[in-house]
């Protein structure tokens, strides 16, 4: 008579929320498996660090050795803030408000989340593009980058975007 089902959608992308390992593991059981977000930072960049000798999978390997917990994307997003920060006050050599401005308005570096130039309106972006949480082998889920958005030419991402069914191996929902 009555017939349960379970709405599965191919995709699932949820913004910000899922960017922590942990927010994926509290959805509960495998709800969190395949979903994707967006990705400003993420271990697979090929940049290197201003202010230490390793590239992003350095730094994601360091704070999971220094901490015992797995890396996430602010960690890299973060850190290049601090590299920003640091070449600025290197150049100014002074903490006079105009000259740090002009500083800041000169960047042009590469950090481990990639190149830093200010235009006219101060503004600079940054690579981003898309994860999609899959089953883990050290954590419960990884993060595997599947679009590198507007810096492809840059960053070669680890994979393409699966469907929920195939991630999941099941496409009888």
């Amino acid at each position: 008579l009555f017939r349960s089902w379970i709405f599965l959608p191919k995709i699932c992308s949820i913004g910000r929320a899922i960017f922590f390992p942990s927010a994926v593991e509290a959805l509960g059981g495998d709800i969190g498996l395949g979903t994707s977000t967006e990705c400003p930072w993420h271990p697979s960049f090929p940049f290197k660090s201003s202010m230490a000798n390793y590239k992003s999978q350095g730094l994601a390997d360091a704070y999971e050795t220094a901490k015992g917990k797995q890396w996430t994307e602010p960690i890299g997003f973060v850190y290049g803030g601090y590299e920003i920060i640091g070449d600025v006050l290197k150049r100014a050599k002074t903490l006079d408000k105009e000259t740090i401005r002009k500083a800041f308005a000169a960047t042009n570096m590469t950090t481990v989340m990639g190149p830093v130039k200010f235009n006219e309106q101060n503004v600079t972006t940054y690579p981003a593009g898309a994860q999609q949480w899959i089953k883990g082998k050290k954590f419960q889920y990884d993060s595997r980058l599947v679009s590198a958005g507007s810096y492809g030419h840059i960053i070669q991402p680890e994979g393409s975007l699966l469907s929920l069914q195939e991630i999941r191996g099941s496409s009888s929902r």
